[in-house]
């Protein structure tokens, strides 16, 4: 299966570069956008530059197409959350 890098829309803070790019190299997203903000700085413009040509040409992934690994720890979020909800009103989440 041949890997392919996308924008990522459930993830975006501008254009969904950074989150991208983090999804492909399997890397922390602010990771990614601190460089950026570094090489921008470091290269008079360079890395903005960069940003909205690769904005320009990646593919966008929107959540629906995203895998299903986003939707799984979003429930497993939701569950644990509910789980704390219930232990500090005193219910054995188990006995339901």
């Amino acid at each position: 299966m041949v890997k392919k890098i996308y924008r990522l829309e459930d993830d975006k803070k501008i254009g969904g570069v950074c989150s991208g790019l983090a999804d492909y190299f399997d890397i922390d997203p602010t990771l990614v956008r601190l460089g950026v903000i570094v090489l921008t700085v470091i290269t008079n413009g360079a890395g903005l530059f960069a940003y909205v040509a690769a904005w320009a040409v990646m593919p966008e992934k929107s959540v629906v197409s995203n895998n299903n690994e986003h939707s799984n720890k979003q429930e497993e979020h939701e569950r644990k959350r509910q789980e704390t909800v219930d232990l500090k009103k005193g219910e054995d989440y188990d006995e339901r």
